[in-house]
């Protein structure tokens, strides 16, 4: 075995455990994750072992086996071993590896040489454990297994495995991402504990009214905000709560805070998540430490174009019969349309997933048909209110959508499907910064934001066909021209 000295894509998948069940005879132990046979036209890359729970791993690598040598994987633990034929394997190509197979192999064939899987174990790895790699000529490489246990790290991983578009496919999504997320993330539901929470100001006994504005990375935005509700009366009668999801400026958001409330005497609760948890949990987290019979969710870069709006969208609200969720007119800095209601279209990758798209975005503020308040398919949840008592009926939040994308076309579609209809009101105008409120590494993003999509798409996908069915190019409000 020729251990690979140069730089390979990927990472190693952790640390040999302490112990290990004894090699099989005439096997190798592969070390940093990789064996690699040149003379023999075979290389094996194993970048991650992850557990998703202790009854599964999710394993991703990459291989260069032109000649389909590749027999199967074994996993033993103990005395259990459960074999994985070579076919099973999810395999897709991997640009940076054909491009590593050209300059050091001398092999230019764009090869599906990606891998990657989800196992459901037959029995729960409690012990150590190895993966080996068979040939069908009987050679055996073997790996020491060490699965990374922090559920919050295990979905990163697991994100950041998935390929992009277009190279990704349903299959894909469906047998191996979405099986692994999902486990994932009820450990991370384990881990995550009461939230801290702390008021500045007298709070209002029983308020009709509760905003609930996620921080994340950008505390100057609340700074901004609430220069704005200063100035509005009606922000007295409000119960006002802003919710961290970074815990590691909590220490600067408190003293921030200390000194908003000296500065603009806008009465609000705080509440800082333990860890950073995504934006359909922060805003959870939100509505346990409320009271208002309405709530109003706002991103922290959305600021009133004047007073009296919150008045304005409960009145709309309370006098229309089995409303969902109410958005409104949101603006660019230049005054163009950034949302007036959002609906479906299914996009242009061969998986034809269902996408959200705002309707007029980029034509001017006073586009004539913008002015026109409206049952819509959703609204975004940069700026939607919503009737408590609706929204505990449908379950809230829906926390299986990663960092923050779809979960309000999600909530709105649970509002639909239950009966509710989503309006947009056109008299009520707010400025939006669009994403100004998160920052995420943009492969990181783009990937949640695809599994996001798929999720959606999966749940949703026929419902969301009838219900375009009055939304359609057909309708008033779409054509296919002026929304391309």
């Amino acid at each position: 075995m020729k251990e690979a000295a140069r730089s390979l894509p990927g990472n190693p998948p952790g640390s040999v455990p302490e112990q290990a069940p004894a090699p099989v005879p005439h096997a190798v132990t592969a070390t940093a994750g990789i064996v690699e046979f040149v003379e023999r036209r075979f290389v094996f890359r194993l970048e991650n072992c992850l557990g998703p729970d202790a009854s599964s791993l999710f394993l991703c690598g990459w291989s260069w086996d032109p000649g389909r040598q590749l027999d199967r994987l074994e996993l033993a633990a103990g005395k259990h071993t459960q074999a994985v034929p070579a076919s099973a394997l999810m395999r897709f190509p991997r640009p940076d590896v054909a491009a590593h197979c050209k300059a050091t192999y001398s092999d230019d064939t764009f090869d599906n040489h990606g891998f990657l899987f989800f196992l459901p174990l037959e029995t729960p790895l409690v012990e150590a454990g190895v993966l080996r790699v068979v040939r069908t000529d009987g050679w055996i490489a073997e790996f020491p297994l060490d699965p990374v246990p922090d559920p919050f790290l295990t979905q990163r991983r697991i994100l950041e495995a998935l390929p992009p578009e277009p190279i990704f496919n349903l299959a894909l999504l469906r047998d191996h991402i979405a099986p692994a997320l999902e486990r994932t993330r009820a450990g991370v539901r384990r881990l995550e504990s009461r939230p801290r929470s702390f008021s500045f100001g007298a709070a209002q006994p029983a308020p009709e009214l509760t905003m609930i504005v996620p921080l994340y990375k950008r505390l100057d935005l609340m700074e901004q905000q609430l220069a704005q509700f200063a100035n509005d009366p009606a922000m007295g009668s409000a119960e006002l709560v802003y919710v961290l999801d970074d815990p590691s400026v909590a220490a600067e958001f408190e003293i921030q805070a200390f000194r908003l409330w000296q500065i603009y005497r806008v009465p609000f609760k705080t509440v800082v998540m333990e860890r950073h948890s995504g934006y359909a949990a922060a805003n959870n987290a939100g509505c346990a430490e409320s009271s208002g019979t309405f709530l109003l969710f706002l991103n922290s870069d959305v600021f009133p174009a004047g007073t009296g709006w919150t008045t304005h969208l409960l009145a709309v609200h309370e006098s229309t019969p089995r409303m969902g969720a109410l958005g409104c007119k949101l603006l660019y800095e230049d005054r163009s349309i950034q949302h007036a209601g959002m609906y479906f279209i299914r996009d242009y990758s061969p998986n034809k997933l269902w996408t959200n798209m705002h309707y007029f975005k980029g034509l001017p503020r006073d586009w004539p048909e913008a002015g026109l308040s409206r049952a819509v398919p959703a609204v975004t949840g940069a700026a939607m209110l919503v009737r408590r008592s609706a929204f505990e009926q449908v379950g809230g939040w829906d926390e299986s959508y990663i960092m923050a994308n779809f979960e309000d076309s999600d909530l709105c579609l649970r509002f639909a499907s239950s009966g509710y209809a989503n309006w947009y009101c056109a008299e009520v105008e707010l400025y939006h910064l669009e994403s100004q409120s998160q920052r995420e590494p943009d492969a990181l993003r783009d990937r949640s934001d695809l599994y996001n999509r798929w999720l959606q798409t999966h749940r949703w996908g026929s419902f969301i066909e009838d219900v375009m069915v009055d939304y359609g190019p057909g309708s008033r409000f779409v054509t296919a021209d002026r929304d391309a």
